[in-house]
């Protein structure tokens, strides 16, 4: 009879977060954004998010162990009109995280950034941008691709082929195409 392997252990921590994003011109009479509101994104996509990774790492790297692992979002791979500070926030979550798991590749701490489309969630709808919902992935199956992700030792992840397809398309289309693309998928309905 074969020996069974033990598996390691994984201890995770788990934050429920459906995130917070603005939807909304940002200097517009009409549907104005408050700066309460702006700041509070900025709190929790960037700072929030910078002083957490701070805090975990420091312990993993002298253990030589761990995981962290940021959410940015496909608005990271682009400017997002009318989410002008929800993409700008992910493109930092992005770079940020990209940049740390370059600095620690040579240990064994895994710093990975996961990068999921739209998603089932209260999201949209407390956003204001409901109409943006099309099809949405399922959270259990972003939460397996983040599990993947750790497997597979990847230190970035795409969730859904069609998003991967256009992380690598929007790099070397024409800057404007992409943007009024973008402006045209995301403009708030009348």
């Amino acid at each position: 009879m074969p020996k069974r392997l033990a598996r390691p252990t994984l201890r995770v921590k788990l934050q429920r977060n459906i995130g917070l994003q603005s939807y909304a011109l940002l200097f517009c009479t009409t549907h104005r954004l408050d700066m309460l509101r702006i700041n509070k994104e900025i709190q929790l996509n960037i700072i929030a998010l910078t002083e957490l990774t701070h805090l975990f790492l420091a312990p993993m790297l002298a253990k030589n162990a761990g995981v962290i692992l940021n959410v940015a979002s496909m608005t990271a791979f682009q400017p997002a009109p009318f989410m002008s500070v929800y993409g700008a926030t992910k493109a930092y979550v992005l770079s940020f995280t990209e940049a740390l798991a370059a600095e620690y590749n040579e240990t064994k701490v895994q710093i990975i950034t996961l990068c999921p489309g739209g998603t089932q969630s209260a999201f949209y709808q407390r956003s204001g941008a409901d109409h943006l919902k099309g099809k949405l992935m399922e959270p259990i199956d972003v939460v397996h691709h983040a599990f993947k992700a750790i497997e597979e030792k990847r230190h970035f992840k795409v969730v859904g082929f069609s998003n991967a397809l256009a992380a690598k398309l929007v790099p070397i289309l024409p800057r404007n195409l992409v943007l009024n693309t973008v402006k045209r998928i995301m403009r708030p309905t009348k």
